[in-house]
């Protein structure tokens, strides 16, 4: 992936790339791997100004897929870049234990490191930017002080982070976030 294709700390969310649905719709008749046409076109988020897309961010669920995973990557991202879409492609991972993770590297996709009482994705970096999500409801000093010290590993080594906390029932994501941007320096 280019430099200018990767995240700079900016997300857009419910943003509508006009045209990119409607081929990706097209380019799905008859094929069973891809979404039925009608959800992707009555689901599909529609721009709510003019301001133009900087950056899209796509998400791919995987687990075991190191039979697909690198050409679903490559043809976004080729697709993309051919529509001087800006982009950046981040692949949550649940659990795999075959090469996913080395063929999302060679392909410059970010590896999203999760974790919840159950289960944690290794930390992994796959690209020039790193994507984390806290989904724990509850976090001790100690493992808020090694997350601090991991994302400062990052910024140092001049990748852009992206960590989100769970905040469903309580507000300690919002307080973890806060205590996580004053530990590296940014507020």
């Amino acid at each position: 992936m280019d430099k200018h294709d990767v995240g700079r700390g900016l997300r857009l969310e419910d943003r509508y790339v006009p045209g990119l649905l409607e081929e990706i719709a097209r380019q799905s008749e008859g094929n069973p791997h891809w979404l039925e046409r009608e959800r992707l076109m009555t689901k599909a988020p529609r721009l709510a100004s003019t301001e133009p897309l900087q950056l899209l961010s796509v998400v791919i669920p995987a687990r075991d897929e190191e039979g697909s995973i690198a050409g679903t990557v490559e043809h976004l991202h080729v697709e993309l870049r051919l529509r001087g879409i800006s982009h950046e492609i981040v692949v949550v991972d649940d659990g795999s234990t075959d090469s996913t993770w080395e063929l999302l590297k060679s392909r410059g996709a970010a590896l999203c490191v999760a974790e919840t009482e159950e289960r944690t994705t290794p930390d992994v970096v796959t690209a020039a930017f790193v994507y984390y999500r806290f989904r724990k409801p509850s976090y001790t000093a100690d493992e808020r002080s090694a997350m601090v010290a991991r994302i400062g590993e990052h910024l140092a080594a001049g990748r852009d982070v992206f960590a989100y906390f769970k905040h469903e029932e309580t507000p300690e994501g919002a307080l973890y976030a806060v205590d996580l941007l004053r530990g590296v320096g940014q507020t």
